[in-house]
Parts: structure tokens; sequence; C-alpha cells
């Protein structure tokens, strides 16, 4: 079977698909919830429907690490849209954000 090569299109830039949800009081022992819009579409920039991808966060807290994910498939306009929420504990250190998607059609 021939593969295709898909474009693999994140709504804005990596750095800009997290959204961050308040932090609980004084921002010790907070959260943080991510979320990705992604759209499949093929080298003539149509949709792809059906594929799966997966959304995953870590939060850094100084006494502990968060982890979140999201899994979906593409609708019929070749778009998702994931959101996780991640605690962590202590003040926050830092966050890593990444999606990707799996499918035998698909190379990136």
């Amino acid at each position: 079977m021939k593969k295709i090569i898909f474009y693999f299109i994140l709504l804005n830039a990596i750095s800009a698909i997290t959204v961050y949800a308040a932090q609980p009081g004084g921002g010790y022992n907070g959260y943080r919830t991510f979320t990705a819009v992604v759209y499949v579409l093929d080298p003539d920039n149509n949709p792809v429907e059906g594929v799966k991808v997966n959304l995953y966060a870590e939060a850094f807290g100084t006494e502990g690490i968060g982890y979140g994910s999201d899994h979906g498939v593409t609708n019929s306009t070749g778009g998702v849209a994931l959101s996780t929420t991640v605690y962590y504990q202590g003040y926050e250190d830092g966050h890593y954000v990444y999606t990707s998607m799996s499918d035998d059609r698909v190379i990136v």
C-alpha cells in the first residue's frame, strides 16, 4: 500500500497551544490546563478523518510532577480538540507539552 504524506497542523505555534487555567491560592499546589486544536490535511489541503491524535502534558512543581493526557480522533473537517488538566505539588517550576499522532496512512 502506498503511503501518503499528510500535514500535521497545530493551530498556532507549539508554544501557543497551551492555555493556562487560574491557579488556586498563592500558586502553591496548583494546576494547569493544557489544550490543543489539531488539524490534519492531505497534500491537497483536504481534511483527513480518523487520525488518532494524542496530547501529553507535565507540570513540574518544586515538590512533585503532575501528568495528564488526552486522546482523540480527527472528525470530518480533519480537526480534533484535546484538553487535560495537570495538578502539581509545590511552586511551579515549568511545564512540558507534546502532541503526536499515529496512523498507518501518515508519515510525519
